[in-house]
């Protein structure tokens, strides 16, 4: 990381730095293949992000986000929309200074929630494809992960907006077979339907923080 320096010809001469923190031209941001180590592609967060970098001009990249002239003008010239933050992380100049002060302005101007960290739901499911269906959140994303039935985990970014719709949507079998689990009064409930199945059953849930 480095401070931009930005040279006038005054009449004494010499240089002065506007203090902008900025990263080096091949520096990166994912780990692991998340932003910083924890946010993942898909998730609110990372959702939040590209849509700042994709719809704010150079200008603001610099006076609102606080982004040094190269990384905003870097970002703002991309020449398209940046769908994943691994395009995002291949531009010059935008490392983990540059992707913290892009989620930093997505946290303070509401686009993304804060959330309690942890087990936000932990169900059984007596039927269907998954027997275990968990909604895990990091504070500002969350994560849903199904145990299927053969015991494997399969994990996908789950929204704020679904999440607070109280409406899950599981995984589809091989006949079509669609689940959603719905919280209805105290409840969450398990419905499959579609591929000539259709059961509908009160999930066994232990962890229960969406109110």
């Amino acid at each position: 990381m480095r401070t931009q320096l930005f040279c006038f010809v005054l009449m004494l001469g010499g240089c002065v730095a506007d203090n902008v923190a900025e990263d080096g031209s091949d520096d990166a941001f994912i780990t692991d293949g998340k932003g910083d180590g924890t946010i993942a592609e898909g998730s609110p967060t990372a959702l939040a992000v590209l849509d700042i970098v994709n719809t704010m001009s150079e200008a603001k990249l610099r006076s609102d986000v606080g982004l040094s002239d190269r990384a905003s003008h870097n970002i703002a010239t991309h020449g398209s929309d940046f769908a994943t933050l691994a395009e995002l992380d291949a531009v010059p100049y935008v490392g983990s200074t540059v992707f913290s002060k892009l989620v930093a302005y997505a946290r303070s101007i509401g686009a993304v929630a804060d959330l309690p960290q942890g087990k936000l739901l932990d169900c059984n499911i007596s039927f269907g494809v998954d027997q275990q269906a968990t909604v895990v959140s990091d504070g500002t994303s969350l994560e849903l992960r199904e145990l299927t039935n053969a015991g494997a985990l399969v994990e996908r970014a789950l929204s704020v907006t679904e999440w607070a719709s109280k409406k899950l949507r599981l995984r589809s079998d091989q006949f079509g077979s669609v689940t959603t689990l719905t919280k209805e009064g105290a409840d969450w409930i398990a419905r499959e339907s579609g591929g000539g199945f259709s059961e509908t059953g009160v999930a066994d849930c232990w962890i229960d923080k969406s109110e």
